[in-house]
């Protein structure tokens, strides 16, 4: 199945998170795009399209890249599409080099909203709060701009939302930039992915990141370097990796 849509806004948000809860200098950031047409939406995050980018030219110019250092590093390689005619939001993501999607209902998000106002960015916004997958979230929206978007999966606002945190200051996104008149095309997909529920999309994605080395031995794939080394360092990222945007 593949559609496709033509974006009429382009916003660049800058992503604050910090990965390890237990500290706070692990706190990095990172810029997303979402792009927004009639039907159909795409969040993605600009390090992941450089990093496919990177990877494109290598191949199409027969280049054998063998460093990944040289690579862009993307710390997220999911990609979000709402598809507002069916109610849908779906998450392809990956576990190892293979690409999975599930998909969820809409509305995911039960809003309240309050009389507070502020001004961002020269754009009129109210704050609402929310709960979803484990924490609260504070969002500020404009229905200056009319579209019920926002960066991740958020959504359901009447408004675009410009700002949102959890409560706890792990994640927060800042929209930097927005763009109207786009000509952008988003394209949907899903060939050569395979289907799967959220919760078990999670459970396989964990098990795989925290039994990397198992799991490479027993399918026969190379570990680059000492099998006891190689634990240690899959356990330690694995536990400095406990803080996801979604907790449950």
């Amino acid at each position: 199945m593949a559609e496709s849509d033509s974006a009429s806004v382009k916003c660049t948000y800058k992503i604050t998170y910090q990965p390890d809860s237990t500290n706070i200098g692990s706190k990095n950031t990172e810029s997303a795009f979402l792009l927004i047409g009639k039907t159909l939406s795409l969040y993605q995050y600009e390090n992941k399209i450089k990093l496919d980018s990177a990877i494109d030219n290598n191949i199409r110019n027969n280049i054998q890249e063998t460093k990944i250092s040289n690579y862009p590093k993307a710390n997220f390689w999911y990609r979000i599409y709402k598809k507002s005619s069916e109610n849908q939001v779906t998450t392809i993501d990956y576990i190892g080099t293979k690409e999975y999607a599930y998909t969820e209902t809409m509305p995911l998000f039960v809003w309240n909203i309050s009389s507070e106002s502020k001004n961002i960015n020269g754009y009129n916004c109210r704050r609402a709060t929310t709960s979803y997958a484990g924490r609260v979230w504070e969002a500020w929206y404009t229905t200056e701009i009319p579209f019920s978007e926002g960066p991740h999966k958020f959504s359901g606002l009447p408004g675009l939302i410009l700002e949102i945190k959890d409560v706890k200051g792990y994640y927060e996104f800042k929209m930097s930039d927005i763009t109207f008149k786009q000509n952008s095309l988003i394209n949907f997909s899903n060939a050569g992915i395979s289907y799967t529920t959220r919760n078990d999309f999670r459970k396989n994605k964990d098990n795989y990141e925290k039994n990397y080395v198992s799991i490479r031995i027993a399918q026969g794939g190379a570990i680059y370097g000492d099998e006891k080394t190689m634990r240690k360092i899959v356990s330690d990222n694995y536990n400095k990796r406990n803080n996801p945007i979604e907790l449950k």
